[in-house]
């Protein structure tokens, strides 16, 4: 939760510090997102770094 929280901050705020770039070049938002998901399954298939709960 608290990676996808913070993934979608930094790119809510690259989007509306940088408009004009994001809008010239749309790869670089994709490229944000794509590092963004990928870091979130990291952590998710990653056992040391992922939390679960006892049954």
């Amino acid at each position: 939760m608290l990676v996808a929280g913070g993934n979608g901050i930094g790119l809510a705020a690259g989007l509306s510090i940088y408009p004009e770039r994001i809008n010239e070049n749309p790869l670089i938002l994709w490229a944000a997102i794509g590092c963004s998901v990928a870091s979130m399954l990291a952590l998710l298939l990653t056992p040391k770094w992922g939390f679960r709960p006892d049954a």
